[in-house]
């Protein structure tokens, strides 16, 4: 990364003079704010030559998809849990495997919630996939309580839950106190939406 004068940004110079996985994530992310193309390069060849180290293979995941690379993502995230019981790593495969008809979502889903049964976005995903499934009482039940200790796409997805459960005004209830909450997060525009079709 060059930041001025031909001078290289310090991450990539310490990286190259000490390399360890921390300083592999630092150049990665010196690489990606200076709009690198592949600013991964870092973390591919670290991984090559430390195929275990969980955490940097962690940011490559998540690299891949903010790219929109879910394969490539799903690849990283299964290499994870193979060698790492890393509760994220389950949840976000199970998300993936998920979004991508994979059937074994729900298995993969479930691990996540056994890992860290405290964690509300875990309990988020395995919630939502089972209200999915057609399993409406069990996955209702995890997405109540995430939400009473969660994010506002957390509480989001409870209401969503529940308006295809039928539970109609339980459903507006819990959408009117959050859109009153909570005047800006990612998914407020569909929020409104199913508001205004279920009044």
């Amino acid at each position: 990364v060059v930041v001025a004068e031909g001078v290289e940004d310090e991450p990539v110079l310490a990286a190259r003079m000490r390399p360890n996985g921390a300083l592999a994530v630092k150049e990665f992310l010196a690489r990606k704010a200076a709009g690198e193309a592949a600013p991964q390069a870092s973390l591919t060849r670290w991984l090559a030559a430390n195929p275990g180290d969980s955490g940097v293979r962690m940011a490559l995941a998540s690299h891949y998809e903010s790219a929109g690379d879910r394969k490539a993502a799903i690849g990283e995230y299964e290499r994870i849990i193979a060698a790492d019981p890393m509760p994220v790593a389950w949840n976000n495969l199970g998300w993936h495997y998920y979004e991508s008809g994979d059937q074994r979502a729900l298995e993969v889903a479930r691990r996540a919630h056994q890992l860290a049964p405290g964690n509300t976005d875990i309990a988020d995903t395995l919630g939502w996939i089972l209200v999915e499934r057609g399993q409406h009482e069990e996955g209702l039940k995890l997405l109540e309580g995430a939400a009473r200790g969660g994010s506002a796409e957390v509480r989001y997805h409870y209401a969503a839950a529940l308006a295809r459960s039928n539970q109609r005004q339980r459903a507006v209830e819990v959408l009117r106190n959050l859109l009153s909450e909570t005047p800006e997060f990612a998914s407020r525009k569909q929020a409104q939406a199913p508001l205004d079709s279920l009044t």
